[in-house]
């Protein structure tokens, strides 16, 4: 409860809250047999909508474990990033972490110490890691390194009772999956449960409503089940290889040509413009350059916002810092092209493409407006 307070709740929702986890009984039912009714001391009803929110209250503290140096006064609490100590963001009860080095003797060091934290963390705090869903990957964009490396190359070990924990080549993480090599075939292509094979799932129920559904009501449907989840972590993986961006172009035009009853030979571009959509291409920079102009804003989540500066600030001079054009810190220019197409620099590029006049506005919905339109009119399909 002190937490909550912190979190400036009042005091009626405090003391609902309290009734709330109070004075609560569980009991378990096994082959017909019931056991006795018990105090529950610990924990929130699984579901509740007040779950999560108590849960991140209760674990706020968790992502600071793994800094060994204090965090200055002028960053805040919660330094989501750092090069010596690595990260650990939190969503949930799902807590990813995150470290950088060359040497796999250091990464082996440095994970099982941090392992160590946060497992001693819990247990004091009456919580349990799950040592079964704790999960390894070694990622890594350098040819010449990831061709040394074996699924046996790292492991974790968590404790002496349980078996040490390996690599893996695919891992999912909030509805993707992150691959060793940074790469995304598997979520968008090759997965069993592939973003491709769900969107011909959805172009698939499309089609069985469209015989008796207007335009307008196929249009809706279509946004709710297909445009949503094509945009789903657009900004992160937009920066995938052409062939996985024309693959799925193909499925755009499918759902297309079902939302306007058109047939296979009507062009891509008449398709979108009856259903008032922006192409792939079009829909990665369209979110890539919104995702940006919100970091900008807001100043959240900090390490996006600290990742682009306007130019002037530096040796660029101050007629670009005038026209409101960004320059990514931090890293000296990509060495390739799979570098060069990560959102940090896609992200900048696209930006510093705005007019002047767009990139001087400072409210998101009549950004988003003037952006969907010079998005159609300036890039290609």
């Amino acid at each position: 409860m002190e937490k909550l307070k912190l979190y400036g709740f009042c005091e009626d929702s405090l003391s609902w809250i309290q009734s709330y986890l109070s004075d609560r009984l569980q009991s378990v039912h096994i082959e017909g047999k019931q056991s006795k009714f018990l105090s529950v001391t610990s924990g929130v009803p699984q579901g509740s909508i007040l779950g999560p929110l108590l849960y991140t209250i209760f674990t706020n503290e968790l992502p600071e474990l793994v800094h060994d140096h204090p965090t200055p006064d002028d960053q805040g609490m919660f330094n989501m990033y750092c090069n010596s100590c690595g990260s650990l963001c939190c969503y949930a009860d799902d807590s990813p972490f995150s470290f950088a080095s060359s040497s796999l003797d250091c990464l082996s060091t440095t994970l099982r110490e941090k392992y160590s934290y946060v497992a001693d963390f819990m247990c004091s705090n009456d919580l349990k890691l799950n040592g079964d869903k704790t999960h390894l990957m070694l990622l890594s964009s350098e040819r010449g390194w990831r061709s040394k490396l074996t699924d046996d190359s790292l492991t974790l070990i968590t404790s002496l009772s349980d078996p040490p924990v390996k690599t893996t080549r695919n891992e999912r993480l909030l509805g993707s999956v992150i691959s060793q090599n940074l790469k995304w075939t598997e979520f968008i292509l090759l997965n069993e449960n592939s973003l491709i094979k769900q969107l011909v799932s959805r172009v698939n129920a499309l089609k069985v409503i469209s015989h008796s559904a207007n335009f307008q009501t196929r249009r809706m449907i279509a946004n709710g089940i297909f445009l949503s989840k094509l945009v789903y972590l657009i900004p992160l993986w937009g920066g995938c290889e052409s062939f996985l961006l024309r693959a799925l172009q193909t499925i755009q035009n499918k759902a297309a040509r079902v939302v306007t009853n058109q047939g296979i030979f009507t062009s891509t571009k008449v398709l979108l413009r009856e259903c008032g959509w922006l192409s792939v291409a079009q829909l990665v920079f369209f979110h890539s350059v919104v995702l940006l102009f919100k970091t900008r804003l807001t100043k959240k989540p900090r390490y996006l916002f600290e990742m682009a500066e306007i130019q002037g600030n530096t040796r660029y001079g101050t007629r670009t810092s005038h026209e409101r054009k960004l320059f990514s810190v931090g890293h000296q220019l990509p060495s390739n092209q799979f570098n060069w197409n990560s959102y940090r620099w896609r992200s900048v590029r696209s930006w510093n493409l705005l007019p002047r006049k767009m990139r001087e506005l400072d409210n998101v919905s009549e950004f988003k407006k003037q952006l969907k339109i010079w998005v159609r009119d300036n890039v290609e399909i």
